[in-house]
């Protein structure tokens, strides 16, 4: 029988099964040379000398399984084909058989070098090669910085280049030989086919992210534009841009800042910053607080107190002498804990209590009963926290806006001194962290060694403890991993209850809640503790069950999006709130406005949240790709993207009445209007992203370069 499947192979007209085999032949030489490129992608560091990614053998085998499953795809597409040529004999040897197979040759060599030139945008700028970059950042500085970039890449001067040439024309002649000599490898042939079933069945079956590994043959539905969004409308805009400063300007009220540029509508200055970039000279010589220096010299010139020269209160968090910080600016300590539900969180109203150590932290500081992610999944929240801006529906924007200016808190506090570490529980590569970490931290510590909870926080309470007192002062983040979805009882997280998921996330949840606890006991007796800001939050909540829904891409309803907020530590603006639960709405936006705040360091720039150690009327708004929430007041509204008009796709909850959202009310026009108001955000949002207009040429995530500081 085996021999008889031989023959069929081998021979012409076999009912189609030599050039089907042939055609795997052509297939398996891709695989092999895109293989090969993709070892040459992950093992070679960044442009800059840094490890492209933690877990190279991790990545290597997830990106195999996709591409081999790409390329299975693509034969079936040329199964019809090939039978019908393979019913007439001998055709497959004519001339039009060896034009069909050279035309597939040349098909997979293009898309070859299409992968190897998305590797080399990949490494450099940390995104997929896509139109928009073109778009944004072709052109001549392009054409002239290019050749410097590949001379000076730390990968090897030029390597990215030659292998865009000889991998493609190196499959080309060796597929074309493999054809010319009317012979078929079945083993090989037999080997590839096993690995792409393999394939296959592993991409079907794990329900990982994709992105970063994503197959070669899926860039070519973006380059065509398929799924380009219009230009925002001018009237649609304007209005985006009306609702956003509204927002701001109820988050802030008695602020006098002022949004000075249309084409960057999120840039807010305070008066005196305003003054110093010249985005206005009104009033800049005058002396409103009669201190004797004029508001383009006074940080602050409705205070005496505060001006060039001053006498700087040390850890007050108010810069009184205008230098740029606090005299002795605070420590941070923000910890985001992987999937740690609100909802879950016994002083959360409506919430159980499965995490009694951060019940503790929230008497001893300010804690959130109605705050909410920015943006889900993980890498949604991350960019939320770092650089204080609201995300959109559908688009993500760590992996489509990479040379995009944003603003950065870890950025502003190293221009003004401090010293910014990122520990992380997972390889940062994998949701492209690494292109931000590496522009806005001083240094990033990952360890395939330490990923589970226990083990990094007995890390980084080790390294904190050997820091001496009167060093410079430092921001540590710091992100979880163990309960991540799936919930898997590690070594040393204890059993509980059964295998339900609620109850594994119970057992979890509670190992990290105890793991915080041992890292805030191991440091709370070191110096510079007592001058040290604690921040816990969760980066997204998760569904178990409530409405019917058990995965986090499902909806937004507050199970999903509702997170600790804690903020905590002997800083003079913190004691008035200790012990208290704020009920106003807070989101990861409002993290960056707040440090800021407590450091003493100006908040200008295109933060799109508020202080939340001032008064202010708070909004929370959340994504996660089509869906959309919003809640202001009592008030939480849900959207569907491109529906928010409709009202059979919008629910509306007295959040306070109802905090766990299992009573929808009738939508009345102030729901409706806010349902609206989402979906302008949503697309005001991913416009400026797209035009890379959140902050002015010339500002970094550093913010403004301010005359002399």
């Amino acid at each position: 029988m085996v021999r008889r499947i031989f023959k069929a192979v081998r021979e012409p007209g076999g009912h189609g099964l030599a050039l089907w085999a042939a055609w795997g032949a052509l297939a398996a030489v891709h695989l092999a040379i895109l293989a090969a490129l993709r070892a040459f992608w992950l093992f070679r560091p960044d442009p800059f000398g840094h490890p492209l990614v933690g877990k190279v053998d991790w990545y290597l085998f997830h990106s195999i399984a996709y591409d081999s499953a790409a390329t299975v795809m693509g034969l079936l597409y040329l199964l019809p084909v090939a039978f019908l040529l393979g019913w007439l004999p001998e055709l497959w040897r004519t001339r039009l058989g060896a034009l069909v197979a050279a035309a597939v040759a040349l098909a997979t060599a293009g898309l070859l070098a299409l992968g190897q030139i998305d590797f080399e945008v990949m490494r450099f700028v940390g995104t997929h090669l896509q139109p928009t970059l073109l778009q944004t950042y072709g052109g001549p500085q392009l054409v002239r910085e290019l050749p410097r970039l590949l001379l000076h890449d730390a990968g090897g001067p030029y390597l990215g280049a030659a292998l865009l040439f000889v991998a493609p024309l190196a499959q080309w002649a060796w597929q074309w030989h493999w054809w010319r000599r009317r012979h078929v490898h079945v083993r090989a042939v037999a080997v590839f086919l096993g690995v792409a079933a393999a394939g296959k069945i592993f991409t079907w079956l794990w329900a990982g992210s994709t992105w970063k590994v994503s197959a070669v043959a899926a860039l070519v539905p973006a380059l065509t534009g398929a799924g380009q969004r219009a230009e925002l409308p001018a009237a649609t805009r304007q209005a985006a841009v009306a609702d956003h400063q509204a927002r701001w300007h109820a988050a802030h009220p008695g602020d006098s800042s002022v949004f000075p540029s249309a084409e960057t509508p999120l840039l807010h200055l305070s008066p005196h910053v305003a003054c110093i970039n010249g985005a206005t000279t009104t009033g800049c010589t005058s002396d409103g607080d009669g201190d004797g220096a004029p508001l383009s010299q006074d940080c602050d010139d409705a205070r005496p107190d505060v001006h060039p020269g001053a006498a700087d209160v040390p850890g007050d968090g108010i810069d009184q002498d205008c230098s740029g910080v606090d005299a002795e600016p605070w420590n941070f300590l923000v910890l985001v804990l992987e999937s740690h539900r609100g909802m879950s969180v016994g002083h959360i109203p409506g919430a159980k209590s499965w995490s009694p150590q951060l019940d503790l932290l929230a008497k001893q500081g300010l804690a959130h009963g109605r705050a909410q992610a920015a943006a889900l999944p993980t890498i949604g929240a991350f960019m939320a926290i770092h650089t204080g801006l609201w995300a959109c529906s559908l688009d993500q924007v760590a992996t489509q806006f990479t040379l995009a200016r944003m603003p950065s808190l870890p950025a502003v506090l190293a221009r003004h001194g401090y010293d910014t570490h990122f520990f992380s529980a997972f390889d940062p590569a994998f949701d492209n962290q690494n292109v931000w970490l590496r522009q806005w931290y001083g240094e990033v510590h990952y360890d395939r060694s330490r990923e589970e909870d226990a083990q990094l926080l007995e890390y980084v309470g080790n390294w904190l403890s050997e820091r001496p007192a009167g060093g410079k002062p430092f921001l540590v983040t710091v992100t979880t991993r163990t309960n991540h979805f799936g919930f898997e009882r590690v070594a040393g997280v204890p059993k509980t209850g059964d295998e339900s998921w609620p109850e594994r996330m119970r057992d979890t949840m509670g190992y990290c809640d105890t793991a915080v606890g041992k890292l805030l006991h191991h440091i709370e007796k070191q110096p510079w503790f007592a001058h040290t800001v604690v921040v816990v939050t969760g980066d997204h909540g998760y569904p178990l069950g409530e409405h019917g829904v058990w995965y986090l891409h499902q909806s937004v309803h507050i199970e999903s999006t509702a997170v600790p907020l804690i903020v905590a530590g002997n800083h003079p603006a913190l004691q008035r709130w200790r012990g208290v639960v704020q009920m106003e709405p807070a989101t990861h936006v409002d993290l960056a406005p707040t440090l800021l705040d407590l450091a003493g360091i100006d908040r200008s720039g295109a933060w799109v949240g508020r202080s939340l150690v001032r008064e202010g009327l708070g909004t929370a708004i959340s994504f996660k790709e089509s869906h959309m929430g919003i809640e202001r007041g009592r008030l939480r509204v849900l959207a569907e993207e491109g529906h928010a008009s409709q009202d059979e796709f919008s629910k509306s909850y007295d959040r306070v009445a109802d905090p766990r959202e299992e009573r929808p009310l009738p939508l009345t026009d102030a729901a409706r209007a806010l349902a609206t108001e989402v979906q302008r955000a949503s697309d005001l949002m991913r416009d400026l992203y797209r035009r890379d207009q959140i902050l002015p040429q010339g500002w970094g995530p550093a913010g403004a370069r301010q005359p002399g500081k």
